[in-house]
């Protein structure tokens, strides 16, 4: 779980520097270069649940 934590911030600091890259290039660029982060950390973000609701139902 410590893990997923782990990448679940590094994926949060991918997303925050592709917005800030994607608003001081072009605006109409953003919603391509945010898309693979935001999907990763939604992705991530889900198996946190998972991964805690699994050790509440072992536990």
């Amino acid at each position: 779980m410590m893990t997923l934590y782990g990448v679940f911030a590094l994926t949060s600091v991918w997303a925050w520097y592709e917005t800030k890259s994607a608003r001081e290039s072009n605006v109409a660029e953003l919603p391509t270069r945010l898309k693979m982060a935001f999907r990763t950390n939604s992705l991530v973000a889900t198996l946190l649940v998972i991964d805690a609701a699994l050790i509440g139902y072992a536990v």
